[in-house]
């Protein structure tokens, strides 16, 4: 069994609550990591409050998208991380992979193919707050088609997405 913070239903923090689930194992293709840090993002109390709209959980569900954690485990036909490689990724999980869906938990099941190595000079919190944030900032830019030469203003390029973005141009 591991830990893994949940919720049940829409709310604000009241509604978090910390449960034992059956530890994930990897399936073809898959790793699993020991998370050693989740990032959180506006989207996640958005997703948890209902402001993204739905019924409700249909069965209890995780929180978080973003981790940093080490390969303790590989499934088969995986050769581009092994067991103890550091990590780094934003979660994309089918429903029914790992503790309902979030990165907060203990162990995390995710496909091999979406993982990256957490470069040596950041520490796992750092690299837990890039995945979301470096996707939208990339994402704009692609959309904006930023290239050399280009003269870009962002504005709250203090927050994550801006600053990301300012240094991706």
């Amino acid at each position: 069994m591991i830990r893994a913070i949940q919720y049940r239903r829409f709310g604000g923090p009241e509604v978090l609550e910390m449960a034992d689930v059956a530890a994930p194992a990897p399936g073809n293709g898959e790793i699993r990591l020991a998370v050693k840090a989740a990032g959180l993002n506006p989207v996640d109390w958005k997703i948890v409050s209902g402001m993204m709209g739905g019924d409700g959980p249909q069965r209890p569900q995780g929180v978080g998208r973003d981790y940093a954690g080490v390969v303790d485990a590989v499934g088969e036909g995986v050769t581009s991380v092994a067991v103890g490689d550091e990590v780094l990724g934003t979660m994309h999980v089918a429903p029914g992979r790992g503790p309902g869906g979030g990165t907060l938990t203990e162990r995390l099941v995710v496909e091999a193919d979406s993982v990256v190595r957490k470069p040596a000079a950041l520490s796992p919190v750092q690299a837990a707050a890039l995945g979301v944030a470096v996707e939208a900032a990339s994402g704009g830019l692609r959309t904006l088609k930023v290239s050399d030469g280009d003269v870009l203003v962002v504005s709250a390029a203090s927050g994550g997405v801006g600053s990301r973005a300012g240094q991706l141009a």
